[in-house]
């Protein structure tokens, strides 16, 4: 969720945790609610355990990446075809 008194700053709530994703999981919501400006709810069940390299912090963050994104393109047309 942003923090409307230090933009910089984003807060998150862990709703269920599972140790392998919720790093990932809780980075990535605290992105989109920067890029965003609302509140975001992200559920993550992604392994990179069995990518090319076997879940490298490059695989990761390539993953990571690649989702950002899908969703602010998503997001980008979903508010171009809104009135």
């Amino acid at each position: 969720m942003p923090n409307r008194a230090s933009p910089a700053e984003t807060l998150s709530t862990p709703l269920y945790t599972h140790s392998g994703t919720l790093d990932f999981t809780t980075r990535l919501s605290k992105v989109l609610a920067r890029k965003v400006g609302k509140p975001v709810y992200v559920g993550n069940s992604t392994s990179f355990a069995s990518a090319g390299m076997g879940g490298t912090v490059e695989e990761e963050m390539e993953g990571f990446r690649r989702v950002v994104e899908v969703v602010m393109d998503l997001l980008d047309k979903e508010k171009q075809a809104s009135p």
